[in-house]
């Protein structure tokens, strides 16, 4: 694409193909990089992130609930897909975006890592009690207080009535590779993505 552009500036005939090639370069140099603290505040605060493996040779993307400590974002998952392709190739990225409805400008981090599987009944005590300390408001039907908490990362925090206990995987992305963009002084409510 940018190969095209290139050829397309030194045409004298500027077709539509042109102007959208112009558009496109012009939005990317306007984005701008986040800074480390908004990096950091959009990983400890969203809700969940987009994973993204390689299965089969194909892409496969799909939320998950996940909670921040240390170097490394933590995700708790179910036997599939997902697991099988990150048992096979362990790395992963993880796509986070803010997105405001009013001005149509949006933030992205993306964290690119390897990807460790958690023992349950050995390592991830401290990680089930995170994630249920960020969704409490998510799991009121499990109660509250600490004493869920402790029960819950003993038990590993694992399963779900329709899976069961035993199934639920927890594993580690580590941060390897942290970027994050806004979408700079460019994007307006008129050119947010799918209006240019």
């Amino acid at each position: 694409m940018r190969d095209a552009y290139v050829r397309s500036r030194g045409t004298s005939n500027q077709g539509p193909k042109a102007l959208l090639l112009r558009l496109s370069d012009a939005y990317r140099a306007s984005m701008e990089p986040l800074p480390d603290a908004r990096i950091d505040q959009i990983l400890d605060l969203a809700k969940f992130a987009n994973v993204a493996v390689v299965s089969d040779g194909d892409p496969h993307v799909g939320p998950l609930s996940f909670v921040r400590y240390q170097k490394a974002l933590y995700f708790r998952t179910v036997p599939g897909e997902r697991v099988d392709a990150l048992r096979l190739h362990p790395r992963a990225a993880a796509s986070i975006v803010e997105f405001d409805d009013e001005t149509g400008a949006w933030e992205s981090v993306l964290v690119r890592g390897d990807v460790h599987f958690l023992e349950i009944d050995r390592s991830d005590d401290a990680i089930a009690v995170l994630l249920l300390e960020k969704y409490r408001d998510y799991t009121s039907e499990l109660g509250s207080g600490p004493r869920l908490y402790a029960q819950d990362a003993a038990m590993g925090w694992v399963g779900t009535p329709e899976v069961g206990r035993d199934a639920a995987i927890v594993f580690s992305l580590a941060m390897r590779e942290v970027t994050g963009r806004t979408s700079g002084r460019w994007m307006t409510p008129g050119t947010r993505p799918g209006r240019v």
